[in-house]
């Protein structure tokens, strides 16, 4: 019954004058007339009588639809966090997994390089030991005869 008494109060046209926190929600015949731009509609419903909602009602139904998300939304903020750290652990994991990947490589070229000079140094003292074989000394001749 109290919404019968709140009716009557709201007859203004947005804001209750006396300020007790009701709020008008009518549409006058101006706002439901179609315009020009925009297409009629298939049906249209006068709203005769202005809707009233009272301060305390808009309160308690944003309270009950707060704590009804709010839950969810701080678990989901908690969720996200986690996956938020674990990324970051994750990143530095493989951070150090590529570093240890490049060292390794750096060590295998660093290896390579030295099983080639080994390498290399073995054949040029076999062609060293061959050249010194095969060809007998030459004897220098000092007096300009060939």
């Amino acid at each position: 019954m109290e919404t019968e008494g709140r009716a009557d109060e709201g007859s203004s046209s947005q804001r209750d004058p006396q300020n007790t926190g009701s709020y008008d929600f009518s549409l006058t015949p101006q706002d439901s007339l179609p315009t020009e731009d925009s297409q009629p509609a298939e049906k249209s419903v006068p709203i005769e009588e202005p809707i009233v909602v009272d301060r305390k009602a808009i309160e308690k139904l944003t309270e009950g639809l707060l704590s009804h998300y709010l839950p969810d939304l701080y678990s989901s903020k908690q969720a996200l966090l986690e996956l938020n750290q674990n990324q970051v652990i994750l990143l530095d994991t493989l951070d150090q997994e590529v570093t240890k990947f490049r060292e390794c490589n750096s060590l295998l070229d660093l290896n390579s390089l030295v099983h080639l000079s080994v390498w290399l140094a073995g054949w040029l003292a076999h062609l060293k030991r061959i050249l010194s074989l095969s060809t007998p000394p030459v004897p220098c001749r000092t007096d300009g005869c060939l």
